[in-house]
């Protein structure tokens, strides 16, 4: 009787090393942009494993990043079917929340109507080689989505490829149901240190919710979108910054502008220069 129960603690051993080293394998992987391969080892770690929320997470992040939101709503509401009639239990709050981010991502591509049925399309070609800094970005975005701040700044020379990995990094984050505002800085804005935050504020993704904010605060970022009062004529003029206090006051409402936008957020400028930064 002993053996026969040291032999099953050794196999569900090996099982959970075995599970382990596949999850292990799709997060790897994921950061390559091997997302099909990826995929593979998730279905099978959800089918061996239906109750494993985790793996049902990482399964819905990939079918989305890949343009199939309709494939990962369905592995949402099978995998919470299972863990209802298996468990008796609801899938925890961060897979409901991957969920939501999903269901948001759908109506906003359908607001965005007729769109591109590849979900992709405007990613440009597949991103080749860049795998270490492509796992920095990822790391990145990652820890800001989880409500960790971020910054990461690419350099180098032009033409090896900064633009076109923020562009990677721009769908992938919208294929996650993010939020995303990209600006460029020209040479031409001489010191116009504020022109790409203009140009965040004037996209509809920030625009919305910035026409949420109480009147005060829209008075402050009429200073830099001045026709905002033309939009809103009761809005009364900016008063001259003069005081310390009053520009604490123009950058709170610059801040709030921000936060408004549906969260996670993504802000983007492609060729910061020195002479705008």
């Amino acid at each position: 009787m002993a053996d026969v129960v040291q032999h099953k603690l050794q196999l569900e051993f090996l099982r959970q090393v075995h599970r382990r080293a596949l999850a292990r394998l799709a997060a790897l992987l994921e950061t390559q942009r091997e997302y099909a391969e990826a995929i593979r080892h998730l279905q099978r770690l959800l089918q061996e494993e239906p109750t494993d929320e985790e793996s049902c997470r990482g399964l819905m992040r990939l079918m989305a990043v890949m343009g199939d939101r309709a494939g990962a709503l369905r592995v949402y509401r099978d995998h919470a079917a299972t863990l209802r009639r298996e468990l008796g239990i609801e899938p925890s709050g961060d897979t409901r929340r991957a969920h939501q981010v999903l269901l948001r991502n759908e109506a906003a591509t359908d607001e965005r109507a007729p769109a591109s049925a590849d979900a992709r399309a405007d990613v440009g070609p597949p991103l080749v080689g860049r795998d270490r800094e492509w796992q920095a970005l990822l790391a990145a975005w990652r820890g800001a989505a989880a409500g960790k701040p971020g910054f990461a700044l690419l350099t180098g020379e032009a033409g090896i490829g900064k633009s076109r990995l923020s562009e990677e990094l721009m769908g992938w984050a919208r294929s996650q149901g993010a939020s995303v505002a990209a600006t460029r800085s020209y040479a031409t804005e001489g010191q116009l240190s504020l022109a790409p935050v203009s140009d965040w504020l004037r996209t509809d993704v920030l625009r919305r919710g910035l026409l949420r904010l109480a009147p005060m605060w829209l008075t402050e970022v009429a200073r830099i979108l001045p026709e905002l009062r033309t939009e809103r004529p009761e809005l009364p003029p900016p008063a001259a910054i003069t005081e310390y206090g009053q520009r604490q006051r123009f950058f709170e409402a610059l801040a709030r502008s921000v936060l408004a936008a549906p969260q996670p957020l993504l802000l983007v400028i492609d060729d910061l220069r020195d002479d705008v930064a």
